[in-house]
């Protein structure tokens, strides 16, 4: 940026941020670089604390199912339960339910809900962490899957 110039302003040169804080910090300073124009695959952040809100508005209306059927593995057990609804992005309804699923980030950077969806369908809304190879190998990201399917199957035993 030129000291001249004085229709430059920051965001003309920035093109990619590393954001760190609380949750309410970082969804603001996120979505404030977003609509200036840096691509959210450049705009990078770390949580400090857990942080139940979506960093960044849902931009896709999804068709409502309800009653949906998820089976998974974690640990070498086996687990059943049903969601009422796909409204909510699936590891916070596992969550809900009480369920140990591991997780950290809750926002697609981490990489630690991520398990392998053997059957069904689901919509991964945001990724930082996974390759295009393992997506391609049907790996997805909890925090980050809002289920399109009556019926899903997971597992968390990766290795």
């Amino acid at each position: 940026m030129d000291d001249t110039d004085e229709e430059s302003t920051i965001w003309d040169a920035v093109d990619e941020v590393l954001i760190c804080g609380k949750g309410e910090m970082i969804k603001t300073l996120a979505n404030a670089c977003y609509h200036h124009g840096i691509p959210k695959k450049n705009i990078h952040f770390e949580l400090f604390e857990e942080f139940n809100d979506d960093i960044y508005p849902i931009e896709k209306e999804f068709p409502l199912i309800e009653n949906i059927e998820v089976e998974f593995t974690m640990l070498g057990k086996k687990y059943t339960t049903q969601l009422a609804d796909n409204k909510e992005k699936l590891l916070q309804q596992l969550l809900i339910q009480k369920f140990p699923v591991p997780y950290s980030c809750k926002s697609g950077i981490c990489g630690s809900c991520e398990c392998s969806l053997e059957e069904g369908e689901v919509e991964l809304l945001e990724n930082e962490y996974l390759t295009e190879k393992e997506e391609g190998q049907g790996h997805i990201l909890a925090c980050m899957s809002i289920v399109k399917s009556k019926k899903i199957k997971l597992n968390f035993d990766l290795s």
